[in-house]
């Protein structure tokens, strides 16, 4: 885990406003969902023989049964579709979220640089199976990431119903069979109590077999294959590129007739960056109706760092415009009263702080890079003026005190101007639920 500074909150704060951008435009909401689990919740959803479930959850135990930190959020979206009855809205029912999610990382994965804390953001549609909308969800994950400058690909898998995935795991088990010796010490446990996990094995032993084992191709029932023909049909309609890869699983139990990845390449390396895929059974086992599902989850940390290896800035509105000088108690109790006048007109303004000099205060106004400084000294009191200093050309004007909040507005570029009224927002929007 880490702490997350101003400069991580600059590529955070970008990425959020595009998310929403999409989520709004395409009739999502948003959801926050408790940071604790149910312990045996998470077990019947992701699995047993999952990486998450047997080395990443971080897990508690109290007096009322043992808990973990969420580590995805589709198994709690699941449960919170059964428990507020959210069958009986208008179906589907979308949601996205930004939040948290926490998965120990391995001790060879925290060497790559991999975080226990995830920053992410998703989406979760629940009750409708047509597979126009998982096209429609991979699009819009597709849209977010280009916004965001970044040059993804995309590839999914056919992973099949319940059904098939029995069959499968019959096949890769006979597969195997004979070969556990080549196997890493966790893959023989997973092939024991689920096959399909050994397919995400990061063991380079372990791959070299999952690249030569059968595909779950024949295994796929008619179902499968006629939901999977269209995702493809319809991501062709939209212009969408993906790679089929048989051997792609998501490492999770819940997957079901479709998963997909995205990633970037740099240097020769992978990085996935959001992945999804259909949880159908889901809210079933969980005690609700049969409920088709459908999740996307994008992780921002990778995206962020996507973005800073290939020099992506972003616009930032943290950037202070002005900076007020002043010198003495009179002096101060002005530029308080300025500084406020300043802000309520939308420029970010700081400073009438301290009891340094002049001198001092001005450099300080240029290590916070600000387009002008306003100096308020004991003269200046008395003669109702102040001084404009130009931080860039480095010149500067005395003018009266009196219009220089207005003198301001017209010399700065409207587009830092940050001004926004909320009362007026929530009467607006109390006069609107009225009516």
């Amino acid at each position: 885990m880490r702490d997350i500074l101003s400069s991580d909150h600059e590529y955070f704060t970008f990425i959020k406003k595009v998310v929403r951008y999409h989520a709004r435009r395409s009739g999502f909401r948003r959801i926050s969902l408790p940071a604790l689990s149910d312990f045996e919740l998470l077990k019947t959803a992701l699995g047993e023989a999952s990486d998450l479930v047997s080395h990443a959850l971080y897990k508690m135990v109290n007096e009322e049964g043992v808990f973990a930190l969420r580590p995805e959020y589709a198994a709690s979206m699941a449960r919170a579709y059964v428990e507020h009855n959210l069958h009986e809205k208008p179906q589907p029912v979308e949601f996205y979220y930004i939040d948290q999610n926490w998965q120990r990382a391995l001790p060879e994965r925290e060497a790559e640089g991999v975080l226990s804390e995830k920053h992410t953001f998703g989406f979760e549609i629940l009750g409708e199976e047509d597979p126009a909308l998982d096209a429609q969800l991979i699009e819009m994950s597709a849209k977010i990431f280009s916004d965001l400058g970044l040059n993804v690909k995309l590839r999914l898998n056919n992973i099949g119903t319940r059904n098939a995935q029995d069959k499968y795991r019959e096949d890769l088990r006979n597969f195997f069979a004979g070969k556990e010796r080549n196997l890493g010490e966790d893959d023989v446990s997973k092939l024991a109590v689920n096959p399909l996990h050994v397919l995400t094995s990061k063991n380079e032993d372990t791959q070299i077999l999952v690249q030569i084992a059968p595909s779950i191709a024949s295994s796929l029932d008619k179902e499968s294959k006629e939901h999977f023909a269209k995702v493809q049909e319809y991501l062709d309609v939209l212009g969408i590129e993906a790679v089929i890869d048989d051997k792609l699983f998501g490492g999770l139990d819940y997957y079901r007739r479709l998963y997909f990845e995205f990633y970037i390449e740099h240097e020769g390396q992978e990085t996935i960056l959001g992945c999804g895929g259909r949880y159908d059974d889901l809210v079933e086992e969980f005690g609700g109706v049969k409920t088709p599902a459908l999740t996307f989850s994008a992780d921002m940390d990778a995206v962020a760092t996507a973005m800073r290896r290939v020099q992506l800035a972003v616009p930032s509105k943290d950037k202070v415009s002005i900076f007020v000088v002043q010198l003495g108690d009179s002096a101060k109790k002005m530029a308080l009263r300025l500084v406020s006048d300043l802000r309520a007109r939308g420029i970010r303004t700081m400073g009438a702080l301290g009891k340094a000099s002049i001198r001092s205060q001005l450099e300080s106004a240029s290590k916070f890079e600000v387009e002008y400084a306003l100096v308020l000294g004991q003269m200046e009191v008395v003669e109702k003026k102040i001084i404009m200093r130009d931080m860039k050309k480095g010149t500067q004007e005395t003018l009266p005190f009196e219009g220089v909040v207005d003198r301001m507005v017209e010399l700065l570029d409207p587009s830092l101007l940050d001004t926004k009224d909320f009362r007026a927002m929530i009467e607006d929007a109390s006069d609107s639920d009225e009516g």
